[in-house]
């Protein structure tokens, strides 16, 4: 039988250190980077025929390219929510992420996580029975999900899954801190496994 396979989970408002936990994960070794919104990020560049490295670089700008001027944040968010999750419903970005964890050979790291549904229907999926899920809630002074169609992740809105776990690590110092913090945290969480 072959060990459980280990997804972590970032969550946090903007700006407040998702990409940079999961990016110190995935440098570490072991892991593997995916996103929720990985499907929109490769949607988009193919639909309007646009560099997908330029528009991340500058996903916050105004883009001529794209209808009304939009950036590239507000397109993503627009094929998001007005388009995939009313056509296939609210929980399809988690699992189309359920299917590559699937395929995968090591342990996933997610720093995009921030809607319910979507978490659901990842840890739900029959094909990732056998992983364990952990959900780094990531707090930092300052940041918040004021305009923004996400939020926090409890565990109260997930009892009763035995695989699903969270833990909240404060980005409120230095990265190195910061970093030290989220080791610690995944290293408490596979202690407990």
């Amino acid at each position: 039988m072959s060990k459980p396979k280990h997804v972590i989970l970032f969550n946090g408002p903007p700006r407040a250190g998702k990409d940079v936990g999961a990016l110190t994960l995935y440098n570490m070794g072991g892991y593997r980077l995916l996103r929720f919104s990985d499907p929109l990020k490769a949607a988009l560049p193919a639909f309007f025929n646009l560099p997908a490295k330029d528009l991340e670089v500058t996903k916050d700008e105004a883009n001529p390219d794209l209808p009304y001027n939009m950036t590239y944040r507000q397109a993503q968010i627009s094929l998001s929510e007005d388009w995939a999750k009313v056509q296939f419903g609210q929980s399809i970005f988690g699992e189309l992420l359920a299917r590559r964890i699937a395929e995968e050979d090591k342990d996933c790291v997610i720093p995009d996580s921030g809607f319910l549904a979507e978490l659901i229907g990842l840890v739900s999926a029959a094909q990732l029975a056998d992983c364990q899920f952990l959900v780094i809630r990531v707090e930092r002074p300052g940041k918040t999900f004021a305009r923004d169609s996400r939020g926090y992740l409890t565990p109260g809105s997930m009892h009763g899954w035995a695989n699903l776990k969270f833990a909240t690590v404060e980005n409120n110092g230095s990265i190195t801190s910061y970093v030290r913090a989220v080791r610690k945290a995944v290293h408490a969480w596979k202690s407990d496994l």
